[in-house]
């Protein structure tokens, strides 16, 4: 009777068997640390048999008193010494491969040898003749060769699919790079246009003011000459004419260091590469086939398709800048084609694969046929 008032006292109240690593709640209780772990995990964090809440959750503290009673109540009494070696049982048999040092069942402290693959769980040869008697079995060792087998293979696909992920963040990052290239050539150019017009002007206003000051230096000298007619003292006359001297010559009007064809070329240029960035964006590319664990896509570089571009005539002008060649010509996306255009002024190029068609534009660049940077 006192050994059944004890066992109630180490009987856990939510899988209702003896405490298997007990831990104890602030509130004084104690449970088997996976049953509380999974109470908390669909439930509310708060003691079952208190209902004391714990909004923050508990730290669970391993009983370690509680522990050391249960091994002894598992263990038992000492067997007394029997002269009769026949009915003599011997030393409990070793753990099975797998179950770890000391690992016996909850129920019937038994060592677990078996996996009852009906319930997920280890148990002992005592399981298996009453629980889990009709349940799918096998040996610990069996059991986990086979999920280690299953482990590797999914182990390899998920590496399979971080490489694949990997591999198209760098592709989502050098398209990123290459947009953001063709906005600082934009910006650049832009600036470009700035400085040249601001500079146009500035030179403007220099001739204005020269001539201005030519007008009056030529009306002073009217004056004076007409001053000087109207004299009637000849003596006066001479010596104030040979004082009188004309203003210099006006000298050729400078022409203004303006020219709009290659200002606008440059952004002639990026309008047609905008074209072909919105042309390409419109038909997204199809992604490849899935594996195994998820639909992990990745686009074929070969079934891209480049968007034909307007063919224009080289620009007019000894300023040595030209425009894009065909489109139809060059077997890339617009995208690769923007990271293999130079940006102007200090901008670096964005390093591509394509080097073949990167050494043709810079050919077509030396010979005055290439896209301006």
């Amino acid at each position: 009777m006192d050994a059944q008032k004890l066992e109630d006292k180490l009987t856990c109240a939510i899988c209702l068997e003896l405490y298997l690593e007990p831990v104890t709640l602030p509130c004084g209780h104690n449970f088997c640390g996976d049953c509380i772990r999974d109470w908390w995990g669909c439930r509310d964090k708060a003691c079952p048999e208190c209902r004391e809440h714990f909004p923050d959750g508990a730290e669970l503290r391993r009983n370690v008193a509680l522990t050391g009673v249960l091994e002894l109540m598992r263990a038992g009494p000492a067997p007394a010494p029997d002269p009769d070696p026949a009915p003599a049982l011997g030393p409990d048999p070793a753990p099975a491969p797998g179950s770890g040092p000391g690992a016996r069942c909850p129920r019937h402290g038994q060592p677990l040898e078996f996996f009852c693959r009906t319930e997920g769980r280890c148990v002992c040869s005592a399981c298996t003749v009453n629980e889990c008697r009709l349940h799918e079995r096998a040996l610990l060792d069996t059991e986990r060769r086979e999920r280690e087998a299953q482990l590797r293979a999914m182990l390899e696909v998920t590496q399979q699919q971080a490489t694949e992920a990997e591999s198209q963040l760098k592709e989502l990052q050098e398209q990123s790079s290459q947009v953001q290239a063709l906005e600082t050539r934009r910006t650049l150019a832009l600036t470009d246009i700035e400085v040249a017009k601001t500079q146009a002007l500035t030179q403007a206003q220099d001739e204005e003011r020269r001539l201005r000051g030519h007008l009056e230096a030529l009306a002073h000298y009217d004056r004076r000459v007409r001053d000087l007619l109207e004299r009637w003292d000849d003596q006066t006359f001479l010596q104030e004419s040979q004082l009188l001297a004309p203003p210099g010559p006006l000298g050729p009007l400078a022409p203004l260091q303006w020219d709009e064809e290659q200002q606008l070329s440059g952004v002639e240029s990026l309008s047609r590469l905008y074209g072909l960035l919105l042309d390409e964006g419109s038909h997204p590319r199809a992604p490849a086939e899935a594996a195994d664990l998820g639909p992990v896509g990745k686009a074929d570089p070969r079934s891209r398709s480049t968007p034909p571009g307007p063919a224009g005539p080289p620009t007019a002008g000894g300023s040595g800048v030209g425009t894009l060649p065909p489109m139809s010509s060059l077997p890339v996306t617009a995208l690769t084609l923007l990271c293999l255009l130079e940006a102007p002024g200090p901008l670096a190029p964005v390093p591509s694969p394509v080097c073949p068609l990167r050494r043709k534009l810079w050919q077509s660049k030396e010979t005055g046929t290439g896209v301006c940077a």
